[in-house]
């Protein structure tokens, strides 16, 4: 509230505010005067995405970004995969037949574009095609877990590989939420601090403008 004050007393001299302040007081004054906005803006956020995932096209393609955002597309894409091993697995193991089973499992997976790729992965097999094969060329899953579905195929220990393959990412999942968990706590101490320091700044800015401009 001490910097407006500086807006009159600068015009005064012939001076002009810095920037930062400039920046500093929009925003101040944006706030002050649409302040009920505020709380509308995460719910048309939210309203907008929901909107866009009614078409499934649209949510395929949603989906399939997710998987190359950094850090967390990784993360979605472990999960996604150990939901799948270890549901596959489970059926399998029970005796369910692998197309019945794949048509429960895309259900329970999370992600469009992975499901899709298992609907391709169950009418490939239809056509008498292995299960690594189409996973493959779908993209969708790692190298890794292709790998070790094309051996548990060979070995016809298919249910166990998968149930491997569940443990093995449902593992890493939990390491990778402890260190982003971890590192939440300073990356919110670096944020305050780079948000103070610029009111900071743009506070002391006029202070030595005006300074040079009455000297």
């Amino acid at each position: 509230f001490v910097i407006p004050t500086f807006t009159n007393m600068f015009s005064e001299l012939g001076g002009a505010l810095p920037l930062p302040t400039k920046i500093l007081i929009a925003t101040s004054e944006l706030t002050r005067k649409a302040w009920y906005l505020i709380p509308l803006i995460p719910v048309l956020i939210i309203f907008l995405y929901k909107l866009i995932l009614r078409s499934p096209g649209r949510r395929l393609v949603v989906d399939k970004i997710k998987l190359h955002i950094p850090i967390i597309g990784g993360l979605t894409q472990q999960v996604c995969v150990a939901r799948f091993s270890r549901t596959l697995g489970t059926l399998l193991t029970s005796g369910v037949p692998i197309l019945n089973a794949l048509e429960t499992v895309k259900d329970t997976i999370g992600n469009e574009f992975i499901a899709h790729a298992v609907l391709e992965v169950r009418d490939s097999i239809k056509e008498g095609e292995s299960v690594s094969g189409p996973m493959d060329a779908s993209k969708a899953f790692p190298p890794l877990v292709v790998k070790m579905v094309n051996i548990g195929e060979e070995t016809g220990q298919l249910d166990k590989m998968l149930i491997q393959i569940a443990d093995n990412f449902e593992e890493e999942v939990d390491v990778a939420i402890g260190g982003l968990t971890s590192l939440l706590e300073p990356i919110l101490i670096v944020f305050m601090g780079l948000v103070v320091g610029f009111i900071v700044i743009s506070m002391f800015m006029p202070l030595f403008s005006l300074a040079k401009l009455i000297g």
